[in-house]
């Protein structure tokens, strides 16, 4: 079924779904709270009152406690009549207070023990970006508190607050977004969810889409080649993220999203116990486009119309003994259409643009631990996953298309884990074997692509593990690829504390990627260029060799006081050396897309600095200066890479009032870029070679009610309003052979306004 025909059915049909959640939804919570106490335990600290995380509750004379969480707020059973709620913290002076029985929300303001105490009171605080002081690797955590600075909308715009990872529009129609690391362009990146392979083939660069931001709970951001136990891919390192399941302390969670361009968005997360060591979870994503918007006059939408659906349920087992597993399913559905205004529904005498697609993606997934002896650490683990995925998009006018591209895709993954120590609790070893799956069938135009991958490998890490100096993991791993033979994958990464404020980095290793020709570059569909494929052996997918690289990384981690206050300075460099790497040349021609394997010389230069500090209390600020040289070899010559810029500074302020206010502010200076060659265009029809610099800035508000569990946030995009003057060559003629809507280099939209609002309920238990 087309766009055309779906569009009012799915709507209707989305609405009346997403309606009857969220009563279901609000009347649950409404009835889980009765019984129980809410609220927020604070305390006094420098003249301010601050929450107290950790502090214990308990009703007198009962067994019936709970502790607070990170943010000071706690939910509490009362049972039959419990009158006395007893507070305690350590350095404050212990309470009992009278609760009236018909009240269910508190305040409680706790006051110092003495002067003494005070000055011995030791606090720590954890930044909403962090990096694990004893992980061999340089990953970034990024928490949900970091997360909720950018409020919109999916995975590739999670990393609005984060200097690491550049995110933009693969073109001026689709609303595809993706993201670079060290840069590179994302599927040289690992996708995991629960660490477990999420992404790639069809879904290389579209399946960042298919990850509402609202489910994720954390990131973990790794650059480098990553372990050798999530297999031989991972060229710029590795993006894990972790959804809400029923391991977390919320039982509702729910958000709805609306910007000035009229994007909705609702997020439903409904957490469940099952019995005594069962709990499942059920996630759900709706998106519509309301409006018609197009801000720069060229006709075109600005943003794509149509609908998103997402479904998922998880199910994890607790208990400590014996298997310990979780498993689930996702069912992921897009329907859009974008291009002309008008364009759905108008017929062939119209001769309008525009671009269709429809997407189905279903997944199932499964992982598990089972301790053998624990006192010698010996385990076995294992992780599944597989995946369905059927995507249709069509370019051009009715009944005249320009690009058509069908694709299906079906693929399995397994991998075993076995992981023991030997001999010292500071060796141990990991082994195992994995088997990959891979079916990928495509249609595009008039050519068809097939490719059957199966790839059985094995693997063994071993890792010294000092806290207090040194820790190193040396790993090895051999796939057998069925159309491409032996793989072989070293990898080493090392870390050094000079002292416990110091850590130093470094790793090196190969990588491996199969290419996806298509899927890559899907925002090169928006063009009448032509297709220009040099394939060197007909028996491999498209042609072309497999991509090949070595990775090598170096870091240092420092933190420190400043005046009294923390901060951590990072500096890190990465070098990426490609061979085989497929190329695309938009230089040699603006008529064409060239793809081939380069044998000459392809790399990326990746240096950052970063600082982040609390300047006074309450106020935190991070900043970042990142420089890029990403060369490959075009025609003979050693060129920049298209789009991408050498230099990038970046500052990020971050202000919490004791009240639950916040403000975030996000600015970056992106620096010039190359663009390809337009120079056969006609004259009105060419661009600038290089892009220039400029300023982007979001701002975003928040307040939150603790003790009520509802947030409400409101914030700016781009309020510098800078926006490219033309992001479509001939946009007036998109059927003349200059058109070209890939061009994207900078903001499309403009400034952008938007307002949402989060609940959760906390587990009664929790």
């Amino acid at each position: 079924m087309s766009a055309v025909d779906t569009e009012h059915t799915n709507l209707i049909d989305m609405r009346a779904l997403l309606f009857v959640a969220a009563l279901a939804l609000l009347n649950s919570s409404v009835t889980a709270q009765s019984g129980a106490l809410q609220g927020t335990v604070l305390g006094e600290i420098d003249g301010t009152l601050e929450p107290l995380p950790g502090a214990n509750l308990f009703w007198l004379d009962t067994e019936v406690g709970a502790s607070t969480d990170a943010e000071g707020r706690f939910i509490l059973d009362r049972p039959n009549n419990a009158k006395f709620l007893v507070v305690a913290y350590l350095g404050f002076r212990s309470d009992t207070l009278k609760i009236e029985k018909n009240r269910t929300q508190v305040q409680i303001t706790m006051v110092s023990a003495d002067v003494r105490l005070n000055e011995v009171t030791v606090r720590e605080k954890v930044g909403s970006t962090s990096v694990k002081y004893l992980d061999v690797n340089l990953t970034e955590n990024i928490s949900e508190r970091e997360l909720f600075k950018a409020a919109c909308c999916d995975l590739s715009e999670s990393f609005e607050t984060n200097p690491s990872v550049d995110a933009g529009f693969t073109d001026a129609v689709t609303g595809t977004r993706q993201i670079r690391m060290l840069g590179l362009d994302g599927p040289y990146s690992t996708y995991t969810r629960g660490n477990i392979k999420a992404m790639d083939g069809l879904a290389s660069v579209y399946g960042l889409a298919l990850i509402p931001g609202m489910w994720i709970k954390s990131i973990q951001l790794t650059k480098g080649t990553g372990s050798v136990v999530n297999g031989y891919s991972s060229v710029t390192g590795q993006i894990n993220y972790e959804l809400r399941s029923s391991a977390d302390e919320e039982h509702r969670f729910v958000n709805g999203y609306v910007n000035g361009a009229g994007r909705l968005e609702e997020n439903v997360v409904w957490n469940e116990k099952i019995g005594e060591y069962w709990g499942t979870t059920f996630l759900l994503h709706g998106r519509r486009q309301l409006l018609e918007i197009d801000r720069n006059g060229d006709d075109f939408l600005d943003t794509p119309f149509g609908n998103q659906l997402f479904l998922q349920n998880t199910w994890r087992r607790f208990k400590a003994e014996g298997l310990r597993t979780q498993f689930g399913v996702k069912y992921s559905y897009i329907d859009q259409w974008s291009g002309q205004e008008d364009f759905i529904g108008s017929d062939a005498s119209l001769g309008l643009w525009g671009y269709t697609n429809e997407s189905h993606r279903a997944e199932v997934w499964a992982k598990g631990g089972y301790v053998i002896n624990a006192e010698k650490r010996q385990s076995f683990g294992f992780q599944g996953a597989a995946n369905y995925h059927d995507i249709r998009s069509e370019f051009g006018g009715v009944n005249v298309t320009t690009n058509t591209w069908r694709g299906t895709e079906q693929s399995a993954y397994f991998n075993g884990i076995y992981e023991t120590e030997l001999g010292h609790p500071d060796h141990s070893l990991k082994a195992g074997a994995s088997f990959v799956y891979h079916d990928q069938s495509e249609t595009f135009n008039d050519d068809v692509f097939e490719r059957s991958e199966r790839v059985p490998g094995a693997f063994a890490e071993y890792t010294l593990a000092d806290p207090e100096r040194f820790s190193v993991v040396l790993g090895f791993r051999a796939d057998q690829h069925n159309l491409y033979g032996l793989n072989l994958t070293p990898r080493l990464h090392t870390r050094l504390a000079v002292n416990e404020n110091l850590v130093l980095r470094a790793s090196a290793g190969k990588a491996y990627r199969t290419p996806n020709m298509i899927a890559d570059r899907m925002g090169l569909l928006a063009s009448n260029r032509d297709w220009v494929l040099a394939a060197s052996d007909s028996d491999l997918p498209y042609g072309l060799q497999q991509e090949e690289a070595w990775n090598f990384g170096f870091s240092a981690s420092h933190d420190f006081e400043w005046d009294y206050r923390p901060a951590s300075l990072r500096v890190d460099y990465y070098y990426t050396d490609f061979q085989n790497q497929i190329v695309t040349d938009l230089y040699a021609s603006a008529r064409e897309v060239r793809l081939y394997n380069l044998n000459e010389r392809s790399f990326s230069h990746s240096f950052q600095v970063q600082l982040d500090y609390e300047v006074v209390r309450r106020v935190d600020v991070r900043l970042a200066y990142r420089y890029l040289d990403v060369k490959s070899t075009f025609g003979g010559d050693l060129r920049g890479v298209p789009f991408i810029e050498p230099h990038k500074a970046f500052t990020n302020i971050a202000w919490q009032s004791r009240n639950y206010w916040k403000a975030d502010l996000t600015v970056q200076w992106h620096g010039a870029a190359s663009l390809p060659y337009t120079g056969d265009n006609g004259a009105s029809y060419r661009i600038a070679p290089q892009a220039p610099d400029f300023v982007t800035a979001n701002l975003q508000v928040s307040k939150e009610w603790p003790t009520t569990g509802w947030e409400a946030y409101l914030g700016v995009e781009n309020f510098t309003n800078f926006k490219m003057t033309r992001p479509i060559v001939s946009a007036e003629n998109p059927f003349a052979e200059e058109f070209d809507a890939s061009m994207v280099w900078g903001p499309i939209l403009g400034r952008m306004y938007y307002a949402g609002f989060r609940f959760r309920l906390l587990k009664a238990d929790g």
